[in-house]
């Protein structure tokens, strides 16, 4: 429940559309992707041992040979769109992404409540 709070409160606070985007990748996408590729190379690992370990068994073999398959496909779609991503971001803004316009303010918002 704490993690959702945490999650609301600056998209609560946001006063941009970049603001909200920024919020969505910081909390959700951020500690994701590491979590992916973690993912990925456990399977490719899990393959490589149960390949290893197979000792002439062919059904075994074939199954290591699948999980080395997906856990490298998976690791390379990752390392692709990052890198087609990046290509992107700096091909169309090389300056960085322009900053967008904040909405108006409400009179009286900033001020603290006694």
């Amino acid at each position: 429940m704490r993690y959702l709070i945490e999650l609301l409160i600056p998209t609560a606070q946001a006063q941009t559309f970049a603001d909200i985007a920024d919020g969505i990748i910081f909390f959700i996408l951020e500690p994701l992707v590491p979590v992916l590729f973690l993912a990925a190379t456990v399977v490719f690992l899990w393959g490589v041992t149960l390949y290893i370990t197979a000792k002439g068994d062919e059904e075994k073999i074939r199954e290591g040979r699948k999980y080395i398959i997906w856990g490298l496909a998976g690791l390379f779609v990752m390392v692709a769109i990052w890198g087609i991503v990046r290509v992107f971001v700096f091909t169309f803004f090389p300056l960085g992404l322009p900053p967008a316009p904040a909405l108006p303010d409400i009179p009286g918002s900033n001020t603290l409540i006694p």
